[in-house]
């Protein structure tokens, strides 16, 4: 599926690859022969679980990363070389995040 970014935070992956198949940005799915055996997988199982359960954790988790990341922010600027996206500011690897290029992209 589709990773989650800037703007999409608070969608769901089914609501983020329905809009990726309706803008035709991704016209062919194919998932990965290793995702059923990987971290990742058991993660989102677990977090899918525990949303099924208690509705609302997911977007809770999201929330908690956004208040949290000013201190995180803070505490690692130090670390190696980030650069940081001239258009938001956010940590990435370019001059413009991929996010930005995005909403950019999308007009």
């Amino acid at each position: 599926m589709l990773n989650i970014i800037k703007p999409f935070y608070f969608l769901t992956e089914k609501e983020c690859a329905t809009y990726s198949y309706l803008k035709g940005l991704s016209p062919k799915f194919v998932e990965c022969p290793y995702a059923c055996t990987s971290f990742r997988n058991d993660v989102r199982d677990f977090v899918n679980n525990f949303e099924k359960k208690h509705p609302g954790t997911k977007h809770n988790i999201a929330h908690s990363f956004i208040e949290i990341l000013p201190v995180l922010k803070e505490k690692y600027k130090e670390m190696g070389s980030v650069s940081y996206c001239s258009k938001c500011g956010e940590p990435c690897s370019k001059d413009v995040c991929k996010a930005c290029e995005y909403i950019s992209e999308l007009g």
